[in-house]
């Protein structure tokens, strides 16, 4: 009976600290949230990126979360012209399509290598594959006084590191 009864009060004094550990975790996540929402956040538009940045969508939505905040996006802004048939036509669809198609031809192995030299400062040849130009992606094309400003990402899972790794 004894054996019962400590058992018992084991169970309750387990179950009590159980209680107390989760009421402190809640009082963490608390504070966290508090800070969270008393710090000033600024929104980052798409001009400003340059260089190992977040998910493209989420600069756009503005919906940043914690996963969205590896830094696996590498950005840089190319000038490129669109095609002349496109500014002949005045078609803003065509112009902007011209645009990409230009930008991505002309700068993808560009922008691929950039990220590569950030992440290497030893190594000057590098090797640009199949998988490397398919991560590459035009953001945004803005068509000014016959040229556009167009910015490219290159998505590269696990970012810097990853191509650091890459080159050892």
């Amino acid at each position: 009976m004894k054996f019962i009864n400590y058992l018992t009060i084991l169970f309750f004094i387990s179950c009590s600290s159980a209680q107390s550990e989760l009421k402190n975790l809640e009082d963490k996540a608390t504070t966290i949230e508090n800070s969270l929402s008393n710090t000033k956040t600024r929104v980052i538009s798409l001009d400003e990126l340059n260089g190992w940045g977040v998910n493209p969508e989420s600069v756009i939505t503005g919906n940043l979360s914690l996963e969205s905040l590896n830094q696996d996006w590498f950005y840089k802004k190319f000038s490129s012209k669109p095609l002349s048939r496109a500014v002949e036509l005045k078609s803003e669809s065509f112009i902007q399509s011209s645009c990409k198609k230009n930008s991505f031809l002309e700068n993808s192995e560009i922008l691929i290598l950039e990220a590569f030299k950030t992440s290497s400062s030893t190594k000057s040849d590098f090797e640009i594959k199949k998988e490397d130009k398919e991560n590459v992606q035009v953001i945004k094309c803005v068509y000014l006084n016959s040229n556009c400003e167009c910015i490219l990402s290159f998505n590269v899972k696990g970012g810097q590191e990853a191509l650091k790794k890459r080159f050892n």
